[in-house]
């Protein structure tokens, strides 16, 4: 998630209000303004909002009611702004568990909705977050299930209501129950890819990835100085973009109902070079050591992960030879290592296969595994 800097308001602000804002704001990080004590709003507000985010500065909007929140959408400016409703009291009594994270859990408290509730230890910052990712990924045009409130369950916990996709299946479980159609979903999944590496990210609303990843290896313990230098170096020379970067691009967060296929798990979106993304899947494919790891998370063993790997690459990058496919991994291996730095850092978990795997990365040392 990118810094934030919240400011509050209060009462009816008028555009004078809005308009001294510029003064404190920075165009470096997005803007939360808390409208938790605002009772109304005017158009010159409004307009007032739009001039600051033409100038640059990234808004966001939090804890609107829904008077507020409705002006917004009647005059089609939350089109621009992000803004986020309070929450709604929720009441899951009699629902049972569906699914269960680290984080979260989930629950169907209607034929068509999941639930999504955060464990107490996550903050309301959170649920915000990927509820208005969710809402701005749907509006640039690719698919991922609809999500509506943000909810409050009990004292201190938040959650998310998100469209039930039902059936669903992700592409891990698929391939794991039907090996034989792993060309087509690697075919599917290559070209999920493209559409989403090939649409303009607003970057108003999202975060720099390559930002993210160098704050990530400046602050990697586990390095030296010259390779995290090195990592550096890696991170300078791929070019700028401001392509849509899903984040944690795999096979386990692209689920299907068996005519549409969706993104899940938008918590990590960005916009970046297309490269940021593709890193995350060969790492989970061709240089992830751990069966055990590979198992658990996509149901199939690693020489499965190294098939859809050959077979992504001969879809996403026209590796249609063995040759092709040996340039593919050689561009791979040191945004692989970057990558697992990121991975590290961001999860506070330096496995113990992951540091030693990126410096053979880092060096050349590791051949493609996928062939």
């Amino acid at each position: 998630m990118q810094d934030q800097k919240t400011i509050a308001l209060a009462g009816c602000p008028q555009a004078s209000d809005i308009d001294a804002l510029s003064s404190v704001l920075s165009s470096n990080s997005v803007s939360v303004i808390d409208f938790g004590e605002v009772t109304d709003i005017s158009f010159a507000a409004v307009r007032a909002l739009l001039h600051l985010k033409e100038a640059g500065y990234r808004l966001r909007i939090i804890h609107a009611d829904e008077k507020v929140a409705s002006f917004f959408d009647k005059t089609g400016a939350s089109a621009y702004i992000s803004v986020c409703r309070k929450a709604i009291p929720f009441d899951l009594n009699g629902c049972e568990v569906k699914g269960e994270s680290y984080t979260s859990k989930t629950y169907f408290p209607a034929p068509d909705t999941m639930a999504k509730v955060y464990e107490d230890f996550i903050p309301e910052e959170t649920a915000i977050n990927d509820l208005i990712v969710s809402r701005s990924v749907m509006l640039s045009g690719l698919q991922t299930p609809m999500a509506s409130d943000l909810i409050k369950v009990g004292y201190k916990q938040y959650g998310i209501l998100f469209e039930r996709v039902k059936p669903k299946k992700s592409f891990a479980r698929a391939i794991s129950e039907e090996p034989e159609r792993i060309d087509e979903f690697a075919q599917r999944f290559a070209k999920m890819a493209k559409q989403l590496h090939a649409t303009h990210c607003d970057t108003s609303v999202f975060p720099d990835h390559a930002a993210i990843l160098k704050d990530a290896v400046e602050h990697s313990m586990q390095y030296t100085e010259g390779e995290r230098r090195q990592l550096l170096d890696i991170i300078a020379s791929v070019p700028a973009s401001e392509a849509c970067v899903h984040g944690d691009l795999h096979i386990g967060n692209v689920i299907t109902d068996g005519k549409s296929d969706l993104w899940i798990d938008m918590g990590d979106f960005s916009y970046g070079n297309p490269l940021w993304d593709l890193a995350m899947l060969y790492f989970v494919c061709c240089v992830n050591p751990s069966d055990g790891m590979i198992e658990n998370m996509f149901h199939v063993g690693i020489p499965v992960m190294r098939h859809f790997w050959q077979l992504f690459a001969k879809y996403y990058f026209d590796a249609d030879t063995e040759e092709k496919q040996q340039e593919v991994h050689r561009m791979m291996s040191p945004i692989a290592a970057v990558r697992m730095a990121y991975l590290v850092y961001h999860y506070n978990s330096d496995l113990p296969f992951m540091t030693p795997v990126a410096r053979q990365l880092l060096r050349g040392q590791i051949s493609d595994p996928s062939l």
